[in-house]
């Protein structure tokens, strides 16, 4: 992947036992580009974001840089935007993409693999570059990735001909007793098939749960999500979200988003909703230092999200947030 052109699913192929260095590249958020770009430089191909892309790859074609490669893997799995702003936010949730599916296919291959390790974890000046935090110590949608990714406890799920295997990875050096909750549901939040099943989660392994056929047969699969969330002691301790087609696929409507900002004695609580699955929902606000608990997420419909978010600020203001997303209709607001 990146310097071999193949597709994200080679992650999880030829896994070695330890994967000490691979990496995706994105744009860094539009606060640190506009640090070093006027706005006439605001475009992938100019002059200045060639000089500020340091990998050039002439072996693919005469002039190829990562700004190239970017944009070809782009194509592959989402509709490439016209205007630089969203080349930019789409460029992260591509990375984060294929971050996520690397260490999900790592971690999924214990204990012949035991160690993940991507390159690279930030910048030394502001550039376009592997990095998942940028110079200004900004994350990329990437970072909030890979730190749900890596957490002690997570699910994933592997779709091989038509049957999911649902594997739970631990690095807990105790068993878990949990509940596995699936649901096939469209991307209005009806649920089409809904199961429960107790598992004992393995100390320090990767174990499969489960197989899941899907109903491709039975259902538009460009419509159609997989939600697995795993409980122990009442408590969500992994979830994740299986796609049966990659997002430019996807058939996504104009969501109508609710949201509720409170105020915490150091942070500020904000809880979304939609009617619809929002994909790749990016969420700001009025300064772009301000830190959020998680972020670049699907905003799943009947399953609130809730966020902190730390600011320096004794007032933040809901006219403050902003949101951006994959669907249609979307209007910066």
């Amino acid at each position: 992947v990146w310097f071999g052109q193949k597709a994200f699913t080679a992650y999880g192929e030829n896994v070695a036992r330890f994967v000490s260095e691979y990496g995706f590249q994105a744009f860094p958020t539009l606060a640190t580009i506009k640090s070093y770009a006027a706005a006439e430089d605001m475009d992938w191909n100019s002059r200045l974001m060639r000089y500020r892309q340091r990998c050039k790859m002439s072996w693919l074609e005469q002039g190829f840089d990562g700004n190239d490669n970017i944009r070809r893997y782009m194509k592959q799995y989402f509709e490439v935007p016209d205007d630089f702003e969203s080349f930019v936010y789409v460029s992260q949730l591509l990375q984060a993409m294929a971050l996520k599916t690397a260490i999900e296919a790592h971690r999924t291959a214990m204990p012949h693999c035991m160690g993940s390790l991507y390159w690279q974890l930030n910048d030394c000046w502001p550039t376009i570059s592997w990095a998942t935090i940028d110079h200004f110590s900004r994350w990329k949608a990437a970072h909030y990735a890979v730190k749900n990714a890596f957490r002690p406890v997570i699910i994933t799920a592997t779709n091989h001909n038509g049957i999911i295997t649902i594997n739970a990875i631990s690095d807990k050096m105790h068993d878990i007793d949990a509940v596995l909750t699936s649901e096939w549901m469209d991307f209005s939040g009806n649920i089409i098939e809904r199961k429960e099943i107790k598992a004992r989660i393995p100390a320090n392994a990767s174990s499969p749960i489960t197989k899941i056929q899907h109903l491709v047969e039975k259902h538009n699969c460009n419509q159609l999500l997989l939600y697995l969330e795993l409980r122990a002691d009442d408590s969500v301790i992994a979830d994740n979200i299986l796609y049966l087609k990659a997002p430019k696929n996807l058939k996504l409507s104009p969501p109508k988003i609710s949201y509720r900002l409170s105020k915490l004695a150091k942070a500020y609580k904000l809880t979304l909703k939609a009617n619809t699955l929002v994909k790749g929902l990016c969420v700001e606000a009025c300064d772009p230092d301000f830190h959020f608990s998680d972020n670049f997420f699907d905003l799943i419909p009947g399953k609130p999200r809730t966020l902190q978010i730390q600011t320096w600020q004794d007032h933040l203001d809901q006219q403050d947030i902003r949101f951006t997303y994959l669907n249609p209709d979307n209007k910066r607001k």
